[in-house]
């Protein structure tokens, strides 16, 4: 195909982060210019990324500026609406996490070079109860905002280490939920845990780092990662010391459970909101996750 006979869409959340997109969108359009004619959409609200991305078929490629939520959102569309067009991802949002597992980058001229250079390479989707798409996490409990919380002070200083101990210390402020869970090749039954965790990530919430040798992000399996209620400030203390070291495959911890499984349900002693790709979700005591295999192909 010859250059600038490519389609490109792209999508861009004007309020995302502290600079919000439109100060991007110059560097954007230039950096792409060299193969892609690019038609430009700016949310305008809600659902509005979802909404435009399932009208994006003649596309060659569809790319999205913004946070992780505005990512999320072109992402469901194209897959609600059956698209398979490869996506490229510009992050200008708070958190991030899902770039930090891609290799993306916040300056868009070396954003633009890894994109134009890059494959569209196959990535697993979770799909929580049937509605909610997620990229990189559905969770709850302890940990699922502190990257939004922390004192930016705190983390130049301490970097995850922040992001860990603020959770900690958020643990001493937090009811703790009753749950049962089965996956793939195990179950918990009537369990009290501070964290829940369903995910397709090598980074959550600056919390949870895992090497990509240990995680395939399209193998068909999400990971699951369960903390239990510590009974002890000693046990306690050694849940964060393994977090700190990223030892989660390897901890001979009980109060940390971590399993590959394409499946997943669970059932809340009582109604809660999960956080999905930090995102909100409804209240919900009855759950079910299970996996698209290779539900979106990422250009990097």
């Amino acid at each position: 195909m010859p250059l600038k006979d490519k389609r490109g869409l792209l999508i861009a959340n004007a309020r995302a982060g502290k600079q919000g997109a439109k100060l991007l969108l110059y560097p954007i359009v230039e950096g792409l210019a060299p193969e892609y004619t690019l038609t430009v959409h700016m949310t305008e609200g809600p659902g509005d990324a979802r909404a435009t991305a399932m009208q994006a078929e003649g596309f060659d490629a569809l790319f999205v500026s913004g946070g992780d939520g505005t990512v999320n959102g072109a992402v469901s569309g194209l897959v609600e609406a059956g698209l398979d067009i490869p996506v490229g991802y510009y992050p200008s949002g708070t958190a991030n996490d899902l770039a930090a597992t891609l290799g993306y980058s916040r300056d868009s001229v070396e954003n633009s070079k890894l994109l134009l250079k890059g494959k569209p390479v196959p990535h697993d989707i979770g799909l929580l109860n049937g509605k909610y798409h997620f990229l990189y996490t559905a969770s709850f409990g302890a940990f699922t905002k502190v990257s939004y919380d922390t004192p930016q002070d705190l983390k130049n200083v301490l970097g995850q280490a922040a992001y860990i101990l603020s959770g900690a210390a958020e643990v001493f402020n937090l009811e703790p939920e009753q749950i049962t869970v089965k996956w793939d090749n195990g179950e918990l039954r009537d369990t009290d845990v501070f964290f829940f965790g369903v995910m397709n990530t090598h980074s959550m919430g600056g919390v949870l780092k895992i090497s990509p040798e240990r995680t395939d992000l399209s193998d068909g399996l999400l990971d699951l990662l369960i903390i239990k209620k510590p009974k002890t400030l000693t046990e306690m203390n050694n849940v964060v010391i393994d977090l700190l070291r990223n030892n989660l495959y390897d901890s001979k911890n009980e109060n940390i459970i971590f399993a590959h499984t394409a499946n997943v349900e669970v059932s809340i002693a009582r109604p809660i909101a999960w956080t999905v790709d930090g995102e909100g979700t409804a209240e919900m005591t009855e759950a079910t996750i299970r996996t698209i295999p290779g539900g979106v192909k990422f250009i990097r």
